[in-house]
This record gives C-alpha cells, sequence and structure tokens, in this order.
C-alpha cells in the first residue's frame, strides 16, 4: 500500500506535541524508535501494544501516527481495552488483530481481521473454524 493511499479517516495525524507522556514513557520517543525501524526496512510491520510485557503502551495517538508509515500496516493489541480499537479503526486505516484469546470472536465483529495468540498454534483447526466463522458473519 502505498502512502498516498494511507489516511487518517478521522481527519488530522497527532503531531509531535498531541503524543502524551503515560506510565510507560513517551509516546515521541515510542514513535522515533518505531520509525526508525520501519523505515530501515522493506517488509509490513506490525505494531505490538503489549505493555503488561513491553512496559511500553502506545497511546491511540501513537498508533494513528505510526500508521502513516508506508510499511506499517497492522496492529496487534493485547491490551484488551476494546474500545480503543474502535477509536483507532476510526482514525486510520490500519488493520486490527487481537492478540488476546478470549477476544478473537469480538475483535472481528468490530472490524479486526483476525488474531495472533498462543491457543491458536495449539488448536490450529478449531481456530481457523472460528475464524471462517467470524468472516461469514455467522456470530
Amino acid at each position: 500500500m502505498d502512502n498516498d493511499n494511507k489516511k487518517s479517516a478521522g481527519g488530522k495525524v497527532p503531531t509531535d506535541h498531541q503524543l502524551t507522556t503515560n506510565s510507560f514513557g513517551t509516546d515521541l520517543a515510542g514513535y522515533v524508535k518505531t520509525e526508525q525501524v520501519a523505515k530501515s526496512i522493506s517488509c509490513q510491520v506490525v505494531l505490538y501494544n503489549n505493555p503488561k510485557f513491553t512496559h511500553f503502551e502506545m497511546s491511540k495517538e501513537l498508533v494513528v501516527r505510526l500508521s502513516e508509515i508506508e510499511n506499517i500496516n497492522y496492529y496487534k493489541d493485547a491490551t484488551g481495552v476494546t474500545g480503543n480499537l474502535v477509536s483507532i479503526m476510526n482514525q486510520c486505516d490500519i488493520r486490527i488483530f487481537s492478540a488476546s484469546a478470549h477476544l478473537p470472536a469480538l475483535v472481528m465483529m468490530l472490524g479486526g481481521v483476525g488474531w495472533m495468540s498462543g491457543p491458536s498454534c495449539l488448536i490450529p483447526k478449531t481456530s481457523v473454524k472460528l475464524y471462517e466463522l467470524c468472516k461469514q458473519k455467522k456470530w
């Protein structure tokens, strides 16, 4: 997907001064580090928000801003805060994955494209069936 086709559905992309400081660090530092990595590689990048293990929580504003980088087109969320997913999806065209094994159907109902979690590796046939049912909107 080229940058010309990437747009923020909500209008403006957050600027540096709109990125926040949270209990885990600053969004601006997270933006700079992630931007450097994304621009130095040619493959697709999946943002992974897992504050429990990374000790850094990506704000909605940070995810929206990072989605403007050409090869950042996916977001995997392990926060469990599904309201943030809706807000992110309404502001940019990044594709959402659930990282929580108990939320994939809900995330798919909200417009997510799938999930990546440990249990799906343990029960792949059941996971594929659940994915297929979700894609068919058979909730």
